[in-house]
C-alpha cells in the first residue's frame, strides 16, 4: 500500500511540474484606455525555447508584433512587446496563467496601465 501511495504522489508531482502546451494561436479582445484592442498571438516552440508573434488591431489600425523573451515555466507564460507611439518606445509585458484552452494575462503597459485579459486558443484548420 505504501508503494502505491508513493507512486501516486510521484505521478502527481511529475504532472504538476510539466509545462503547459502553449503552442498555437490565441485570440484576445479587451478594452483599454485607448479603446478596444484585438490580438491574435502565435506561439511556437523551437527546440527548448519559444518564439512568438502577434497581429494587433487598435482603432482600425493593424500592426505585426514580435514577442520577445517568450518563456514558459510550469503553467506561467511570460513575454514582452515593444510599441512605438508618438516617437517613444513603450514596453509592454505579459504574465499569464495557462488553464486548458485559455490564458489569463496581466498586461502592463510601461507605468501607464495594467490590464487583465483572457486569450482563448484558436481551434480549426488555421490554428
Amino acid at each position: 500500500m505504501k508503494k502505491v501511495f508513493m507512486l501516486l504522489a510521484l505521478s502527481a508531482r511529475l504532472a504538476s511540474a510539466q509545462a503547459a502546451d502553449v503552442t498555437g494561436k490565441w485570440r484576445a479582445e479587451f478594452d483599454t484606455q485607448v479603446g478596444m484592442q484585438k490580438y491574435l498571438y502565435t506561439v511556437a516552440k523551437n527546440g527548448a525555447s519559444f518564439t512568438g508573434t502577434a497581429v494587433a488591431e487598435v482603432g482600425g489600425q493593424s500592426r505585426t508584433v514580435e514577442l520577445k523573451d517568450v518563456s514558459l515555466k510550469g503553467d506561467t507564460l511570460t513575454f514582452s512587446e515593444t510599441l512605438e507611439f508618438q516617437g517613444n518606445t513603450v514596453p509592454i509585458t505579459y504574465r499569464g496563467v495557462v488553464a486548458g484552452d485559455q490564458i489569463k494575462f496581466v498586461r502592463k503597459v510601461a507605468d501607464f496601465a495594467t490590464e487583465e485579459l483572457v486569450a482563448k486558443r484558436e481551434k480549426g484548420a488555421g490554428a
